[in-house]
């Protein structure tokens, strides 16, 4: 099993087995460290606090392709 640790303090890096992970966006890497704090987030909490200027189905479809980027990033 995979095993993913995060850094809060300094400079904030996550590590999946023991190496760097690098989340390249702002906003995907803001959604991963609020996971690892909160742990349990609703998609409309989600899509609501990201982007707040966005539509609904536009902020939900946004969510939708960054949840989509980080399931690529993680193995």
């Amino acid at each position: 099993m995979t095993k993913i640790e995060g850094y809060m303090f300094g400079v904030p890096k996550i590590q999946e087995d023991g190496e760097d992970v690098y989340i390249p966006m702002g906003k995907v890497s803001a959604i991963v460290y609020y996971m690892m704090i909160e742990r349990i987030a609703s998609r409309d909490e989600l899509a609501a606090m990201f982007w707040p200027s966005s539509n609904e189905d536009r902020a939900k479809t946004s969510l939708r392709k960054a949840l989509h980027k980080i399931r690529k990033i993680f193995k």
